[in-house]
């Protein structure tokens, strides 16, 4: 039985625009110069602090590595990206406000546990790539391919909102013994001062195989 990733791993928390100075993955700070092209992008921030569980070879053996995610049901066709943790505990974030980011510490679509996949909302010029996430419907198909082409389809079970600073997330990024998917992006409303909205909505999907015991 693979481990259960830890209590304490990091969550997405999706803020809506960035401002100032952000930080590198090797720690340094970026100017506003540096980041006129990605002012857009929102920074994965306020996370949990805490160890996680490395992949077993067992783990590196099943799922797939995600390329690419297909949510009919709202037109969405975005690449995916593997963003993993910053060295000041931060999650990495999206290469692009249209892409979407595959937490790549955790479980792959395909295996038993809760693969995670995160998108922004909006950015400062407009929606972004998950912003119409709120409209997916029990019974709605979400369509992961991998590296090589493979695909894992999910079932959308329901949807949750969460506050910022207080999501489940153990439930979120935890194991299971069903292959689930969690989508998650930012909504509620924008807080000025902390630079992010004040919940996260969390779509919950199993895998089809599973879907028919699925509650």
């Amino acid at each position: 039985m693979k481990q259960i990733i830890g209590m304490f791993l990091l969550l997405f928390l999706l803020t809506g625009c960035t401002s100032g100075t952000a930080e590198n993955a090797d720690g340094t700070e970026q100017t506003a110069e540096q980041t006129s092209q990605t002012t857009e992008k929102t920074s994965l921030s306020e996370t949990l602090e805490a160890g996680m569980a490395e992949e077993t070879d067992e783990k590196k053996k099943q799922g797939i590595i995600p390329a690419a995610v297909t949510i009919p049901a709202i037109s969405v066709e975005a690449a995916v990206n593997k963003v993993g943790r910053l060295p000041g505990g931060k999650m990495a974030e999206p290469e692009s406000v249209e892409d979407v980011g595959w937490y790549g510490p955790g479980y792959r679509p395909g295996e038993q546990g809760s693969a995670v996949l995160a998108g922004h909302v909006d950015s400062k010029i407009g929606p972004a790539v998950f912003f119409e996430l709120k409209k997916l419907k029990t019974g709605d198909e979400i369509i992961v391919t991998g590296e090589d082409g493979e695909q894992e389809t999910y079932i959308v079970q329901n949807q949750k909102k969460y506050d910022r600073s207080n999501a489940p997330v153990e439930e979120i990024f935890g194991w299971s013994y069903r292959k689930q998917l969690k989508l998650i992006t930012c909504t509620g409303e924008f807080n000025e001062n902390a630079g992010t909205h004040e919940k996260r909505l969390v779509v919950n999907a199993v895998h089809e195989e599973d879907a028919a015991g699925a509650s």
